[in-house]
This record gives structure tokens, sequence and C-alpha cells, in this order.
């Protein structure tokens, strides 16, 4: 209903919900960090170059991150590929 304010479940409910939404981002945000903090080196090499050339192509992205993964094996994800098409910044 787009006119009444209140959930259509009770207060508790709703602070159950919130909770667990919480626990989740959390949980997302740790694994995320744990995931980037290694890979500090990388993601400033990255930048430097997006500095520089505006745009990455996917391609060249994933071969630049398995250039870095080859030279730290230790702190390479189990895929092994960035999943990712381009990066771009100001286009």
């Amino acid at each position: 209903d787009w006119i009444r304010s209140e959930a259509p479940y009770s207060g508790k409910t709703g602070r159950m919900i919130d909770a667990q939404i919480r626990l989740l981002a959390c949980q997302a945000l740790e694994e995320a960090l744990a995931i980037l903090r290694p890979r500090r080196e990388l993601m400033d090499d990255l930048v430097e170059r997006l500095i520089a050339e505006e745009t990455i192509e996917g391609a060249s992205f994933r071969a630049a991150v398995a250039e870095w993964e080859t030279s730290h094996p230790a702190l390479a994800l189990p895929s092994g590929e960035a999943d990712v098409e381009a990066a771009k910044v100001g286009v």
C-alpha cells in the first residue's frame, strides 16, 4: 500500500529483519575488504594507469590482474580471472 507508512509486519519482525540485513552487510564488507586490502598495490597501479589512459579495456585489465597475480601467487583469487568488461573513468 503506497499510502500506508507502516510496515505490513510487527515491529519485532522489522527489528529482526534489520538485524539480519545489518549482519549480511557487515559480512559482505569484511569479505570485500579481506580481498581488497592485500591487493592495494594492484589497485594503486590500476588507478595510475587510469589517470594516464582514462580507460582500461577488459582484456587489458584482466591481463594486468593476471600479471600481478602471477607475481603474487599467494594472493591470487581462485577464479584467476577478473570478472569485468572494462574499467572506465570520465567516459
